[in-house]
């Protein structure tokens, strides 16, 4: 059986759409309740059995490791007030964290590489914080299906979700052949096509679990650059025409919080549950 003992998070970004906020506050820290979406995240990679996670990050960026340093001055007030306590402990429950820098910002890809030197599994997954899913009542969260299909498959497996036709532009789509144990081989991969170019309206919504060989492929891409940024669709594709990639339909809501629109979704999701 395939173990999954490590996870990625790319959080290296500029962070663009959301200028001027971003200049000090990075994307993945935007509050969703009290929670950054970088602790969000970190909880559901958590669920999914995942212990150690790495975090690329840049040195502009340097919030992200304070999130998860002492505070004395909290420390000190936790004593006395039950709340922050509680709020305090729940970053010391979430997985052990690594740090790496992405010094150059050079793609999706590129930041994967970054963090190969830790990844000790033979699966990892690989996890964006923009990208919000809340799993139903009852349900398991994407990153705990995916894995499950990995342990039972032994191959990649990436989440997949359909969306409506006119906003496949905006991300990676895939084309799908033949089910497999409830999965749909992943046959191609376009990158933020026209509409009229899509292979389909399922997108690649940010979850991912991938064998190590991915590394090889990224590193002959990083060699071969000729463009500013490494994608990770490329190497995806590569994974899909050798060693096989499926795609598993999310069942989970989701929310796009990378864009200023889908953050507000998700803040007024959160707002009405509470």
């Amino acid at each position: 059986m395939s173990k999954v003992d490590w996870a990625i998070i790319p959080a290296a970004g500029l962070g663009t759409r959301f200028l001027p906020a971003t200049k000090t506050v990075p994307k993945e820290m935007f509050p969703i309740g009290s929670k950054p979406l970088l602790h969000n995240l970190l909880e559901e990679i958590k669920e999914a059995g995942i212990n150690n996670v790495v975090i690329v990050t840049h040195p502009e960026k340097a919030s992200i490791e304070a999130y998860f340093e002492d505070s004395k001055t909290l420390s000190e007030a936790a004593k006395s007030k039950p709340g922050v306590a509680k709020a305090l402990e729940s970053i010391k429950n979430l997985p052990n964290i690594h740090f790496v820098y992405q010094e150059e910002r050079r793609g999706l890809g590129h930041a994967i590489l970054c963090a190969k030197e830790f990844i000790k599994s033979e699966y990892f997954c690989v996890a964006l914080p923009d990208e919000v899913f809340i799993a139903g009542s009852g349900q398991q969260n994407i990153i705990s299906r995916l894995v499950n299909k990995v342990k039972e498959l032994n191959q990649s497996v990436v989440a997949t979700l359909k969306i409506p036709m006119e906003k496949v532009s905006q991300y990676g789509v895939v084309a799908l052949a033949e089910e497999v144990s409830g999965c749909f081989k992943v046959t191609d991969i376009i990158e933020k096509p026209a509409q009229d170019k899509a292979p389909s309206n399922s997108i690649l919504p940010g979850r991912y679990v991938l064998s190590q060989s991915i590394f090889t492929d990224l590193e002959e891409g990083f060699k071969k650059l000729t463009q500013k940024e490494l994608y990770l669709t490329d190497s995806l594709l590569f994974l899909a025409k050798t060693s096989g990639l499926l795609g598993l339909e999310a069942i989970s809501k989701r929310f796009d919080t990378g864009r200023p629109e889908g953050y507000l979704e998700a803040q007024n999701y959160y707002a009405k549950k509470s």
